[in-house]
């Protein structure tokens, strides 16, 4: 489906119906004449079209790795997209509305709802967002960017997400932030957020580990013991 929407020089069947599946609505008439509301910037964008091309090799490399009997069904590990915001209420909201968001995710998105739309798709598929991390510092801006991006395998080129452009390169905003707002937010996330009980249960498992195999030691030191004892016994 993507790559009949990257298609040229010939009238495309779902070009135009993944177009208006959000706004801004494209025409009949524009999409007849080559236009893509994903693609055009001033005019079509070969940067896009190579990212997007890059997408659909690293899907199909995904596909081919998955057993023929697991194809009908969705991936183990959804694509994904992650960034840093300054503000994320309002940067989901804008993820939603397609402002100064990110194509590729849009894209596939849309193609998505136009399969669910047209019966292809038994249910619609779609983007959940989720805030993740909540930053308190500058320095963790990028990174966290870098690190949850690594660790959900986000990019383009492997198929399993959306990101064309290198983590931790597009957190400057983080440096607009007051000294003072810093410290507000580090104040919220340590009362008003599960990350204190989170980073206690981390701090516990290593413990709870330490004791089990301080158990399993002592256990294995007592049956060698036990056994050291009745052979002793059977050679008197």
């Amino acid at each position: 489906m993507v790559i009949d929407y990257l298609s040229q020089g010939k009238v495309s069947e779902h070009a135009w119906h993944i177009d208006k599946i959000s706004r801004p609505l494209v025409t009949q008439h524009q999409s007849k004449k080559g236009y893509r509301k994903y693609l055009h910037r001033t005019s079509r964008s070969e940067k896009r079209v190579k990212t997007l091309e890059l997408f659909c090799q690293g899907i199909r490399k995904r596909c081919d790795e998955t057993p023929v009997s697991s194809r009908d069904t969705p991936l183990k590990y959804p694509p994904s997209e992650c960034g840093y915001s300054i503000n994320p209420p309002e940067r989901l909201a804008k993820h939603r509305a397609r402002q100064s968001s990110n194509y590729v995710m849009n894209l596939v998105e849309d193609i998505c709802k136009h399969l669910y739309d047209i019966g292809t798709f038994a249910q619609q598929f779609t983007m959940h967002q989720f805030i993740i991390h909540l930053i308190f510092r500058e320095e963790q801006a990028s990174i966290a960017e870098i690190f949850i991006s690594g660790l959900l395998q986000v990019w383009v080129k492997d198929g399993g997400g959306f990101n064309a452009y290198l983590a931790g390169h597009s957190t400057a905003s983080a440096g607009k932030v007051t000294d003072a707002e810093w410290a507000l937010h580090e104040r919220n996330t340590k009362l008003d957020s599960p990350m204190m009980e989170d980073i206690r249960q981390q701090q516990l498992r290593p413990d709870e580990r330490q004791r089990a195999l301080a158990l399993a030691d002592a256990k294995a030191f007592d049956e060698n013991l036990g056994g050291g004892s009745t052979e002793e016994a059977e050679c008197m």
